[in-house]
């Protein structure tokens, strides 16, 4: 199935990030949803393989290619060598078990994923229009540890993260890896605060520490985030092929692969419609002419012009998006 035009300027990947424990959206105030410009959009990872002889595979980044890709030689593993797709159990004591990449990667469609309190989860595949697939952990969740506030996309693998980290092939059908400082033990990692992928890896920032994996349950030290001031935030600025991190209230960072970093000369680095720039030009989540903001109540709204929003989706048990970084971009079952 050939992908619209708005879903390979996507790259097929997504850079989002969360914030600090107790961010909570004040009630009633409408909460701007993650973006701007090629929002997150995360490319850089390398396109998945696939069965000889069989049907196209989607690829799972490159440098801004997306689409459908021939295949050729063997089994694809975004994550690991050949064997079966792994049991997407959802199930919160299931614990980290398994490869997030193992078996050929699947066919699918561009949707847009967002993540919130109590678990939630849910599929867009048509820019933000209607929304699907929702599943949670409970009901009016709350800042705990069923919290996901942060979900990227890349080697054929979504991943979404809090206290405990979670993964899918399809965007539907998700396996619970564990508790964020079991699976990323390498780090001091209670909670993540900021998630991206880009480069052919994912990086996570918690607290003062960043590591990175290329399937979301191996991973490895990188080293200090920078000193954004008090909680960083992370995503990909695919046209610059660069780590963007951002804080609170300090400077923000550039990195072409996580380890080295250099200052910005912008405050709360924000990824908006024309590139980076200062997130008061531009708080909402933007992807080619569509802005996605959440608000207090478990409501998401849309809006093709960034000033008049329409309500298209309204949680049953008030579970909210997290922050404006809960929104990621990637393949998903169509």
């Amino acid at each position: 199935m050939p992908f619209p035009r708005w879903f390979s300027a996507l790259a097929l990947g997504a850079a989002v990030c969360g914030c600090s424990e107790g961010h909570a959206p004040v009630g009633g105030t409408p909460q701007q949803a993650a973006g701007g410009g090629n929002a997150a959009v995360v490319g850089g990872a390398s396109g998945a393989a696939g069965a000889n002889g069989g049907q196209p595979l989607i690829a799972a980044g490159g440098t801004g290619s997306g689409g459908v890709v021939p295949t050729t030689g063997g089994a694809a593993s975004p994550g690991g060598n050949g064997g079966s797709p792994p049991i997407e159990d959802d199930d919160p004591s299931a614990g980290a078990a398994g490869s997030a990449g193992e078996g050929p990667a699947p066919s699918g469609v561009p949707g847009i994923i967002a993540v919130g309190y109590g678990g939630l989860r849910l599929v867009s595949r048509d820019l933000g229009q209607s929304w699907h697939d929702e599943t949670h952990w409970s009901e009016n969740g709350g800042d705990d540890q069923d919290l996901l506030r942060t979900v990227a996309y890349g080697n054929g693998v979504w991943l979404s993260a809090g206290w405990r980290l979670v993964t899918s092939i399809d965007g539907v059908s998700w396996s619970d890896r564990g508790m964020a400082d079991d699976v990323i033990a390498v780090i001091n990692c209670p909670v993540t605060d900021g998630l991206a992928f880009g480069a052919g890896q994912f990086l996570v920032a918690c607290g003062s520490n960043l590591a990175s994996s290329s399937d979301g349950l191996t991973w490895q030290k990188v080293g200090p985030t920078p000193n954004v001031g008090k909680h960083p935030y992370l995503f990909w600025e695919q046209a610059a092929q660069r780590f963007v991190c951002s804080g609170d209230d300090g400077p923000s960072f550039t990195s072409s692969d996580g380890k080295a970093w250099t200052k910005l000369a912008i405050d709360k680095a924000h990824l908006c419609e024309g590139g980076v720039a200062p997130k008061s030009e531009c708080s909402s989540f933007y992807t080619q002419g569509v802005f996605l903001t959440t608000e207090w109540g478990g409501v998401i709204r849309r809006s093709t012009n960034g000033e008049s929003f329409e309500k298209t989706y309204q949680d049953q048990f008030e579970n909210n998006l997290f922050t404006e970084y809960s929104f990621g971009v990637g393949s998903v079952a169509p």
